[in-house]
């Protein structure tokens, strides 16, 4: 994840390490942003999928299994980066059409051999996603004849 990381901030791509521990002083230098969350076991294996817009998973065991299925499940891209051993390269010949974790198809996980190819699709996927988003937020906006859904619209300089 060092490589990935590291290509991530050549690229000015933001790089966020969450952390089970309380200390994260050894990967200062590879991430961006790190999160100490103090959860032993378990919890960001929950927390980083869910947190994120696509994850890159390079090798990994148990956690990083529990991670990618947290992702499929919640339609979160994923990219795995083949050839360091692994779940990542455990899992890649199991997969459904070769690109599903099961029929249901939820989302296509992408199958890369290096580093910098693996970047070069979370920024690819990212613009693609982002794009949705903006046109799903739009149309929802119009759909609600352009008013605040679920909010109340505040005027800071309105005089009372």
């Amino acid at each position: 994840m060092q490589a990935v990381a590291q290509e991530g901030i050549k690229r000015d791509s933001i790089t966020v390490g969450i952390f089970n521990t309380h200390d994260e002083t050894a990967n200062r230098n590879i991430y961006t942003v790190g999160f100490t969350t103090g959860m032993l076991e378990g919890g960001p294996e929950y927390i980083l999928p869910l947190c994120s817009d696509i994850i890159i998973a390079v090798s990994g065991g148990g956690g990083t299994l529990n991670e990618l299925a947290v992702a499929y499940r919640n339609c979160v891209p994923v990219i795995l980066l083949k050839g360091f051993g692994g779940w990542v390269d455990r899992l890649i010949p199991m997969l459904y059409e070769g690109k599903y974790l099961d029929e249901r198809k939820r989302i296509p996980f992408f199958i890369v051999e290096s580093a910098e190819e693996a970047v070069a699709t979370a920024l690819k996927e990212g613009q693609i996603r982002l794009k949705s988003f903006v046109q799903k937020g739009k149309k929802d906006h119009k759909k609600n004849n352009n008013k605040y859904s679920g909010m109340r619209k505040i005027d800071l300089f309105k005089q009372t």
